[in-house]
């Protein structure tokens, strides 16, 4: 049940409004609107972020660097063939959330803002190296995603707060997949999920690694090590199986969880981690080289 819902018409006045007791921002309503309605959450008042112009900008630079604003949906990001091309994996997981009507309402910024551990999103921000420009309505300042997270369902963010959007640079040459295990193919939160992005030399040696888990810890988190132990070497199953290893040692599953029992998750971390990293080898095979 929502007591009171305003749409204001400025950042000013949202971030004022943000930071009343009770408040809450919504940018889709795909997991606002949800909370009230099952009534996991009381709702006091609503801010709608809606119709705020800045949420809304793209810009890209001319160093190939993007800049998202915060209320792009996911079906924008996964739609949009410059996204596809520059950051596909981005687009690979943004068109994996939910069905078709959550893609076209929710947005790129809820879904990291909400900060569940599953959030399709965040592994690709993570693995592009995302940060987020915040703002209190009278400053502006920039965060790195992977600082941004507290917990499940906690972030930095204070009252009056707003993600405005997100900075991604150019990733050159490389290859990523995304990697979703559910229960079934479509309309699933993930059990796991597993991010990799893979730079080749001239040689086919690896010159950067990236992997991101998803449903692994309280947070999406990304796998330290990954580029040290990949660094300088050919593609082999050793190789990848330590990687793999690796991801499901410093993953940190839910105990209790009725979805998963936190054995089977982090088995399931290594076998979805291989396989991320598998299939953005091959892509970044296909792509071409960072010189």
């Amino acid at each position: 049940m929502i007591l009171d819902y305003v749409a204001p018409r400025t950042l000013a006045e949202a971030c004022a409004l943000g930071r009343e007791p009770g408040t809450v921002f919504l940018a889709g309503g795909t997991d606002v609107l949800v909370w009230g309605a099952d009534g996991r959450r009381r709702l006091g008042r609503v801010v709608s972020l809606r119709g705020l112009p800045e949420l809304r900008e793209r810009r890209w630079r001319e160093d190939g660097s993007l800049y998202l604003g915060a209320g792009t949906t996911h079906d924008e990001v996964a739609s949009d063939p410059e996204i596809q091309k520059q950051y596909p994996v981005l687009a690979e997981g943004c068109r994996s959330v939910g069905s078709w009507s959550i893609r076209v309402a929710g947005t790129l910024g809820g879904n990291v803002c909400t900060a569940a551990p599953s959030a399709d999103s965040a592994g690709p921000l993570l693995v592009y190296g995302a940060e987020l420009e915040l703002t209190d309505g009278e400053s502006r300042w920039s965060l790195p995603l992977v600082d941004f997270y507290m917990g499940a369902g906690k972030t930095v963010l204070q009252p009056g707060q707003i993600v405005l959007g997100f900075h991604l640079p150019n990733p050159g040459y490389h290859g990523a997949a995304f990697v979703k295990l559910g229960r079934r193919r479509a309309m699933e939160i993930a059990l796991v999920s597993a991010t990799a992005l893979v730079k080749l030399d001239d040689a086919d040696a690896c010159r950067d690694l990236h992997l991101a888990l998803g449903t692994a810890a309280p947070t999406p988190m990304l796998v330290e090590g990954a580029a040290e132990m990949a660094a300088g070497r050919l593609f082999d199953e050793g190789l990848v199986n330590q990687i793999a290893q690796a991801a499901a040692a410093q993953a940190r599953p839910r105990i209790g969880s009725f979805r998963c029992d936190p054995d089977y998750r982090r088995r399931m971390v290594a076998v979805t981690a291989g396989r991320a990293v598998t299939a953005a080898w091959d892509r970044a095979q296909d792509e071409g080289r960072v010189s």
